[in-house]
């Protein structure tokens, strides 16, 4: 029994999904009509005649802002200057330095040892950690 190649003739066309190829026809003929209608728009809009009160323009109305939209505006703003104002501490002034210098010297004594070249550098970091245990091979010894 011989395989027949079936063409795209055969099919029925109910049945069978359009091509690829003329998908965009379809959105192309939408796009036309909605500017068929927006053209027949415009033109009603111009061959009307309006009356004096509605030759008046009406002032623009702001959208009123609610309450819980104030409040997260405020509160996101205040946090952020916050933040700001905590890091320009922490990085530029000598309170800030020394608080810095004491959290990475706590931080020298506990497993997570790393995480003090983020507040010191890695130089000072690696100094102090041989400070460290020096410390404490000399606290041993006695």
């Amino acid at each position: 029994m011989q395989k027949r190649s079936t063409k795209h003739s055969d099919y029925k066309p109910s049945t069978l999904y359009p091509p690829r190829r003329f998908a965009h026809q379809k959105k192309k003929r939408h796009k036309q009509e909605r500017a068929e209608v927006v053209q027949h728009d415009i033109q009603a809009q111009k061959s009307k005649s309006f009356s004096h009160a509605e030759e008046q323009e009406q002032p623009a109305v702001r959208k009123q802002r609610s309450a819980w939209h104030s409040f997260l505006q405020l509160a996101s703003a205040l946090m952020l200057l916050g933040i700001t104002i905590g890091i320009g501490w922490l990085l530029f002034t000598p309170a800030g330095e020394a608080y810095r210098s004491r959290t990475a010297d706590q931080l020298i004594g506990t497993p997570n040892q790393q995480w003090a070249k983020f507040l010191i550098g890695a130089t000072e970091t690696e100094r102090r950690i041989k400070l460290f245990n020096s410390r404490m091979d000399s606290s041993l010894t006695e």
